[in-house]
């Protein structure tokens, strides 16, 4: 609460301590430990160092306080890429709440699946990897419905091609438990076959927006290469842009490698 943010921010920093003492590490929690309350309050703190920090300490604060901080400070921060990053970090490290946080925000902010800024494209994106690369049939299931209903927005693959991304790493991870060929799994390998016509198709627009364009590639690339090998061999040519020629040449080379 002081009125002076370097003071705020280097309080948020001397928080981590008391949290993982008096939360995180199994004391008991003193009856009037008002720390978490006073930390989901500064997510409408006006200066930028006290949001980043906060970013990087939300992770500690306790369920479910935590989730709503950082899907606070995503709606406000995610165009700064040091607060992009820093709600990341935090994201990935609560266990299994990469898609409780995706759905809290998609939830307050829909638009971001029909009419996104690009840093909130690549956010989408980012955190959709997380999602796949928890491999849990539960958020698989519930994510691939929310993707069904947005399959008419470009926006949407975005997502998808995290989603996938994820997924895909988690099977060449031997630390992720062997659960690829779960319906749930299988159920987003049906949507990308399906999408994989509308990716084409974007992904050869000029009109599309460019980071639409690259997920529409990373989608083409996790459907099947009778599908897809076509069209990605027509993104190789000389007018479309380098981003997507390259894009188009690591997804190819990936359907050799499978």
């Amino acid at each position: 609460r002081d009125k002076q943010p370097r003071i705020r921010e280097h309080a948020v920093r001397l928080s981590e301590s008391f949290l993982a003492r008096n939360v995180r590490g199994g004391s008991p929690r003193p009856p009037k430990f008002k720390l978490p309350k006073a930390l989901v309050r500064l997510a409408k703190d006006s200066d930028a160092r006290v949001l980043f920090r906060l970013a990087l300490t939300a992770s500690q604060i306790p369920m479910p306080d935590s989730l709503g901080v950082l899907t606070a400070l995503a709606q406000r921060g995610v165009e700064n890429p040091w607060q992009s990053s820093a709600i990341l970090s935090s994201v990935g490290s609560l266990q299994g709440e990469s898609w409780p946080f995706l759905k809290r925000l998609l939830k307050r902010e829909l638009r971001w699946l029909s009419a996104p800024t690009i840093a909130q494209d690549d956010f989408l994106e980012k955190v959709g990897e997380l999602v796949g690369g928890r491999h849990s049939d539960a958020d698989l299931a519930e994510a691939t419905a929310l993707l069904r209903r947005s399959s008419e927005q470009p926006e949407s693959l975005m997502v998808l091609a995290g989603l996938a991304d994820g997924l895909a790493r988690g099977k060449r991870n031997s630390l992720v438990p062997e659960n690829l060929n779960s319906t749930k799994a299988e159920d987003l390998r049906r949507l990308l076959d399906e999408q994989a016509e509308k990716a084409a198709a974007w992904a050869a627009s000029p009109q599309a927006p460019l980071l639409v364009r690259l997920a529409a590639v990373r989608v083409l690339a996790h459907a099947p290469v009778n599908q897809t090998r076509t069209p990605l061999l027509g993104l190789l040519t000389s007018a479309q842009a380098p981003e997507v020629q390259a894009s188009a040449l690591r997804a190819l080379l990936e359907h050799d490698d499978t």
